[in-house]
């Protein structure tokens, strides 16, 4: 959305900016093309603008030869000694989420599809099945029901079959308002109520839960956004109350999710929570939240407006924070490649169970009988051991 601009490299070590074009609505540029005296520049729905730019100059470039076989990739290898065991999905393809289901987790692995992943006699991890989806963003699990953000083809609901197995109940085909927005990328199912589809740039979308069991009603609400371009931000379930936690670039916000008929109303922000892009916030014991900033985890009370316990600043605690409902939380650190898990038996008191760095880039994670799951890009899906 800054545009495109015109840089003088003529100096390596002290590059200049000459200039910069912006399209009218500010849109995104997605490319750029440049000519003799002038630059070609798309901009999303704004469309493509012929720029002067007089020091512009053709030119041809010798692309050389692609390289093949797996050799040739990057090694996002998990150590012997890690505390996790890896499954890679066989289409080379990044690991974005994960969701549980009795012996059995529902893998989102990008332009890989979706993958039913168990584990084997010996404990190994292996695909016991593929999904549906051609392209998977995110998963998550509620009741018998999977839902998949689904990209241009919006959010797909599954019903979950022996095995397990799936077949589709209802697609939302629609879930942001224009071609640029209409991308489902992730999602939520925080109670029973509400279903939130989040995509990048329209952020999130809620839907209201009604109908039948065997013939549901997802009904849009309303959207929020607050320019929040990432996924992680809201919580996978809610507090106390229906109240769903939501980190903002303004604060933390409190949303209601207490009626499925109603637009959600909205409490907040509280300036004195705002959090970095890098960390997070989970649901958390007492009906409240837990969320990360500063290397702290800190709890506030449902809908509340001041934060109460907070723990010691440990370099373990950087994040995205997820709670396995007991004692543990895990935390992944996307942006650093790293991941922890810590216990909060004796909150404020927290102690350190594991710490590692990662080759691929950790999301926000679930635990799975007990385990930590987290899906860690290129990495592949890691399972605690």
């Amino acid at each position: 959305g800054n545009g495109a601009y015109a840089v003088d490299i003529s100096v390596p070590s002290h590059p200049v900016i000459l200039g910069r074009f912006q399209s009218p609505l500010e849109q995104p540029v997605t490319s750029i093309a440049v000519g003799e005296g002038y630059v070609y520049v798309s901009a999303g729905k704004d469309g493509l603008y012929s720029v002067k730019s007089p020091k512009a100059r053709a030119f041809t470039r010798d692309m050389g030869a692609l390289p093949t076989g797996v050799g040739a990739r990057k090694d996002y290898a998990t150590p012997v000694t890690s505390a996790f065991s890896a499954w890679v999905p066989t289409v080379r393809s990044q690991v974005h989420s994960a969701a549980a289901y009795g012996d059995a987790l529902f893998v989102a692995c990008g332009d890989g599809g979706l993958s039913i992943v168990k584990r084997n006699g010996s404990g190994d991890l292996y695909q016991y099945a593929k999904g549906p989806s051609e392209f998977a963003g995110d998963v998550k699990v509620r009741g018998n029901r999977l839902y998949v953000s689904e990209g241009t083809d919006g959010l797909a609901v599954y019903t979950i079959g022996s095995g397990p197995s799936l077949s589709l109940l209802k697609r939302v085909g629609t879930v942001s308002s224009g071609d640029a927005y209409n991308i489902a990328l992730w999602v939520f199912a925080p109670n029973d109520k509400f279903v939130v589809v989040g995509t990048r740039y329209g952020g999130y979308s809620f839907f209201g839960v009604g109908g039948t069991e065997t013939d549901p009603t997802y009904t849009y609400r309303t959207r929020k956004n607050w320019y929040v371009a990432y996924n992680k931000f809201i919580s996978d379930e809610v507090c106390a109350g229906d109240q769903l936690p939501f980190i903002t670039k303004q604060g933390l916000v409190w949303i209601d999710l207490g009626d499925a008929a109603a637009a959600p109303s909205v409490a907040g922000p509280y300036d004195n929570m705002v959090t970095s892009l890098s960390e997070g916030i989970c649901n958390f014991k007492d009906g409240g939240a837990l969320y990360v900033h500063n290397r702290t985890l800190n709890y506030v009370s449902s809908r509340g407006t001041e934060v109460g316990k907070s723990s010691a600043s440990s370099s373990n605690i950087f994040g995205i924070p997820r709670w396995d409902g007991d004692d543990r939380v895990l935390i992944s650190a996307t942006t650093a490649r790293k991941l922890s898990v810590v216990n909060v038996s004796s909150f404020p008191s927290v102690s350190n169970e594991i710490c590692e760095d990662t080759s691929g880039q950790p999301e926000a994670g679930i635990f799975w009988n007990g385990k930590a799951v987290v899906p860690c890009g290129y990495q592949g899906l890691l399972v605690e051991k």
